[in-house]
């Protein structure tokens, strides 16, 4: 099929799929300003990834810092009360509906951003003027629909997130509307020469995943029900357990369901930092797990960035995929364990308690919601 064919194939899917969101935004200064947060890392991270794409620059997101900057912009680096959520948070008076959310906001958009470059270029990078021109796509696509959000959540405007087609216009400016090829990756396919490289006429598949983030994100601004503290964010320390362990070496910070460590998504990325972290082990499954509470490797423990332990993801590849955060988005998605899609699949999780002062495991619990829920992965040798 020519590329034509596949722009248009990607636009008839993009009509189908439609633009995701609730159609009515709750309102609020503090709900809007971190959605404002939220546009700027993850505008930030693909600007890293973009760079890195780049053929003549350094290969590497974290080049000069990249990466470290923009974490440290949103979660204030060393110092958290200078994060962008926390002081929204700390205004007085304030009208924030959740509170101590950044490491969960840190941990939907990591995923939102690895799901984008995994899609578009997977590791390990291959440098080309076409990968680091769809990522720039991708970043513009997602801050148009962001902001059409964050004007829905601020109060005296219209709660309608496409109020006067602003998701609309965002959507066609993207995808061309009805001249698929002027959709931002259409052009850039149909340069002669390019240097585009495989996938092709994946347009709507990332516009699919930029309206499922949309959707994690503002699901995760809104949930009352939980609230998860700033020390979830997955920064690296050297704190590990307390004495050596027999089974388990150590543990990685907290996750949702859609792991995302070493800038890299599922199982591949535990396993990166658990060796990185802790040469010579891998992840722990839920086998292992109870090998090491039995071991006593359990009493006390704390992750790298010296929390205490109080729960692991449930870690077994012999169990029911959908309840192991399997991406199991239609057609695009990887079908792999631990990389969730999105909050509106059918796909869950199972974990399991630790009372950290007895290194007791508690039963084994299912139907958790990959996104919403976190825990921790353990490392065993």
């Amino acid at each position: 099929m020519s590329k034509i064919g596949l722009v248009a194939m990607a636009a008839l899917t993009t009509l189908l799929l439609g633009v995701s969101g609730p159609a009515f935004a709750q309102q609020g200064k503090c709900l809007a300003g971190k959605t404002k947060c939220v546009g700027k890392k993850a505008g930030g991270l693909i600007k890293c990834h973009q760079l890195a794409e780049s053929p003549g620059k350094v290969p590497d997101p974290n080049a000069g810092g990249c990466v470290d900057k923009v974490v440290a912009k949103f979660d204030g680096g060393a110092d958290p009360t200078k994060g962008c959520f926390e002081k929204l948070e700390n205004k007085s008076p304030n009208d924030c509906i959740t509170f101590d959310d950044t490491g969960t906001g840190e941990a939907v958009v990591d995923s939102c951003v690895a799901a984008f470059v995994q899609a578009i270029d997977p590791a390990p990078i291959t440098q080309s003027k076409c990968g680091a021109g769809k990522k720039k796509c991708v970043a513009k696509y997602l801050k148009a629909v962001l902001k059409c959000h964050q004007l829905a959540q601020t109060p005296g405007k219209s709660t309608d997130p496409n109020f006067a087609g602003c998701l609309d216009k965002a959507a066609a400016k993207y995808t061309g509307g009805p001249d698929p090829t002027k959709g931002c990756f259409a052009k850039l396919e149909a340069k002669v020469p390019n240097d585009c490289g495989l996938p092709l006429g994946n347009s709507a598949a990332l516009q699919a995943l930029v309206n499922d983030c949309v959707d994690d994100v503002i699901d995760f601004e809104t949930d009352t029900t939980t609230t998860t503290s700033t020390t979830l964010a997955t920064t690296t320390t050297t704190s590990t357990l307390p004495s050596g362990g027999v089974v388990l070496q150590g543990a990685l910070t907290a996750t949702p369901g859609r792991f995302n460590y070493n800038l890299t998504v599922g199982l591949p990325g535990a396993n990166a930092a658990c060796a990185s972290n802790f040469p010579g082990t891998h992840y722990c499954t839920y086998a292992e797990l109870q090998n090491a509470e039995a071991a006593g490797d359990l009493v006390g423990l704390q992750d790298m960035a010296a929390m205490t332990v109080t729960s692991f993801w449930a870690i077994d590849n012999s169990a029911d995929p959908l309840q192991q955060c399997k991406d199991d988005t239609p057609m695009t998605g990887s079908l792999l364990n631990w990389e969730y899609p999105s909050a509106h699949t059918v796909t869950r999780g199972s974990k399991v308690t630790l009372t950290n002062g007895t290194g007791v495991l508690g039963p084994l619990q299912t139907g958790l919601q990959c996104n919403f829920s976190t825990a921790w992965v353990g490392c065993c040798l």
